[in-house]
This record gives C-alpha cells, structure tokens and sequence, in this order.
C-alpha cells in the first residue's frame, strides 16, 4: 500500500523579484498559471533590440516636424536682401573689390545676374547703339539690392523713364554699376577708370549717408574702403578658414530654422571675422563727422567735374538711412554739404530722396538692418529719382533727357 505523498503548500512572499500581489491568498494558482506573472524587464543588449522600434518611430516623427518648419520657413527666408546673400566679391583695380563678372545666382524668390564688368545689367557694347541714352546708376548695397536685376532701384528707374518719356520710344537705359560695400571714393574710381569709357548720357549717383555709417562698423579712416586694413591681414587666413568649412557647418548655413531662431550661428565666416578686426570709432558727438563729411563731398566734387569734361550731367542723391550707428543730425550735415555742392556747379543737381522717409516708414520697407530696403522700396525710390528728372517746371534738367 502507497503511503500518500505528503501535502505541500506553496507560499508565495513579496521579494525584489516577486510581486507583492504574488503574495496575497489565492493568486498564487493563478501566477502558475501565468495570468498574473510578468517577465522580468529586458536589460541590455535585449532591452535595446526592444526598444529600436520606439527609437525609429521617435526620430523619424522629430524629422518630420523638422522638415515641415523648414519648408515653412523658406518663402520667409528667402526675403532677405540680395547683398546679403550674394556675397560674391573679388578683387579689382581701382576700386579694390567688385561684384564677380558673368556669374548668375537663382534661389526661390531671388535672382542675381551679372555683366561682364560685374554690374547687375546686361551686357554693354562699347560703341553706344545710335539714339540709346545710357544713365548710369552708381550706389552701394542698396542700389544693388533687389530680388531681380529689374526689381533694384536702377531697374525701377528704367521702367519708370521709359512709361514718362514715350517720346524716347524704349531708348532710355539705366545701367546698375553699384556694388556691395561701396564708399563714394569707390564710385569715383568706377568712374573714371570704367563708366566715362562707356559714353555716359547721365550719371546718377546714389550713396553717402552709408559713408557715415561705416567708420563706426568697418574703417574708421575717411575714404578707405570697406575693411581695407583688415582685408590685407585676414585675405589669406580667411581662404584657409573658408575652404576647410566642413559639410555639418555647410548644411548649418542652409538651414531656414537656423537663419530664422539664431542667424549669428550662421554669419559669414569672412564678415565674422572683420568685424571682429575692424578698425572703427565710436562717435559721441556729431561733430566728430565732419572729416567724413568732407571727404564724401569731396568725391561728389570729383565725380561732378568728371562728368563735366564729357558733358555730361550729374544727379546726386542720399539714401535714407536709419542705421543705429549714425548719430542724429549726421545726415543733416551731409544733406546740407551736398545740396551747396551742387548749386555751386552747373552740371550737378541735387534731389531731396531723404524725403522718402516716410513713404518708406508707410509701406513697411524698411530691412532689419535699417539700411536696405525691399523691392517696393526700391521702387518708392525709383519714383523720387524719376520726379527730379521729368519735373516740366524744372527748367535746369531740359537738356538731361531725350526729347526735352
């Protein structure tokens, strides 16, 4: 006879590996079961192969959200201003640095194109085509600003002389010889080594105020161009920096989301570091402007009495400039010197394009740079240029275009 086995009773306690509900009356059948009892958390190498799926699904959801923001984005990046993004420079006689000839540059909403002598026009034939009338346009950035080579200031112009004057019959043309970073002295040297070879009709000279504005944030010499001193020192380290630019910070550069939360992540590397060379001055009172103010007349002098040993007349015309590193009443002094230049010399005119300040505040112009404007700036002073020139109660501008 078998002796029965004896009774076992199983008793389940709370441990670190057990569950405390294991413990309580009646669930213990149940656990054996596998009702109630769970696996161990994955650790390790298994707990990673767990979690991957989770892991994808993450970074592939971030992606996304990425990707739709920077597509956003974009139409708003795209504003900026065309010396901003065209930096194209290079070395030139004369006037030291020019916007690089032949060269074409397309992004949405934005669309630069350069003749043979780096100017933002088609190319010029030597020999002028017979009854054309060339007015050249000469400016800094913001005359070579625009999101189209017919949407800068010297594009504008055109279209307006040509609706005024149909008696011209399309002849008018306006070629745009600013360049970015320009100073007056540059212009001056633009003329007489480049524009009076091309048989100029009219010159339009569109710059000054951003003289005053550039001692305090590129060269503090009067008349030295953008960064000269510094130029000089960094041309051959700054190669070096920029041609060793490796592809995360390239991908940095183009990044919408990056330009639009922290653009300084993205300046220039060359900009970057004449700024943090430059030779500048600080300005407390306004008096401390008038060596520059001279100087700027001194070339409009200049550029007057060489148009005038190719008779041919001059308008000049200071930008509107709001830019926080020029003292109040800066501009007033330069307006003042101009406008008595002027009246001093028969072939020079000066028009009042400073007036357009407030057109400019009304539509909402203004770049955030307080310096540049946006296209329909650039038309507003497109319009004032053209008033001064088709004025009929202004008898000393009838022999300045065809048909008067």
């Amino acid at each position: 006879m078998r002796t029965p086995s004896p009774t076992h009773t199983l008793t389940l306690e709370a441990t670190p590996h057990a569950p405390r509900a294991l413990a309580e009356p009646g669930l213990g059948a149940m656990a054996k079961r596998g009702v109630l009892l769970r696996p161990p958390p994955p650790r390790g190498l298994h707990a990673l192969v767990t979690l991957w799926p989770r892991l994808m699904l993450f970074v592939a959801g971030f992606v996304l959200i990425l990707g739709t923001l920077e597509l956003s984005l974009q139409p708003y990046t795209h504003k900026a201003v065309a010396a901003a993004r065209f930096n194209q420079r290079q070395p030139a006689p004369y006037v030291e640095f020019r916007p690089q000839p032949n060269v074409s540059v397309q992004t949405p909403g934005f669309h630069v194109t350069t003749n043979e002598l780096g100017f933002r026009a088609d190319p010029i034939p030597p020999v002028k085509p017979e009854g054309e009338y060339r007015i050249f346009f000469l400016s800094s950035s913001v005359g070579f600003n625009g999101s189209r080579n017919d949407t800068t200031i010297a594009g504008y112009l055109e279209h307006v002389l040509r609706e005024r004057l149909p008696e011209a019959n399309g002849t008018v043309r306006v070629i745009n010889a600013s360049g970015e970073s320009y100073n007056t002295r540059q212009s001056l040297a633009l003329l007489l080594m480049t524009v009076i070879d091309y048989d100029p009709d009219l010159i339009v000279v569109f710059q000054g105020t951003d003289s005053l504005m550039y001692p305090a944030t590129y060269e503090s010499r009067p008349g030295y161009p953008f960064n000269f001193e510094t130029r000089a020192q960094l041309m051959e380290a700054l190669r070096t920096h920029t041609d060793s630019v490796g592809l995360w910070a390239r991908m940095l550069d183009q990044s919408a989301i990056v330009r639009w939360f922290h653009p300084k992540l993205v300046a220039n590397a060359k900009q970057r570091a004449l700024l943090e060379n430059a030779h500048v001055v600080t300005f407390t009172a306004v008096e401390q402007y008038e060596p520059y103010i001279r100087e700027t007349v001194r070339d409009f002098r200049k550029m007057a009495m060489l148009a005038e040993s190719v008779d041919c007349p001059i308008l000049i015309g200071l930008p509107p400039l709001r830019h926080p590193a020029v003292l109040p009443g800066a501009v007033d002094r330069l307006a003042a010197a101009t406008r008595a230049l002027c009246s001093e010399r028969s072939n020079a005119r000066y028009v009042d394009t400073l007036a357009a300040m407030e057109e400019l505040d009304r539509a909402h112009a203004w770049h955030h740079d307080q310096l540049h404007w946006n296209d329909e700036g650039n038309r507003i002073m497109a319009e004032f240029i053209a008033e001064a020139l088709t004025h009929e109660r202004d008898s000393r501008l009838a022999r300045l275009l065809p048909g008067r």
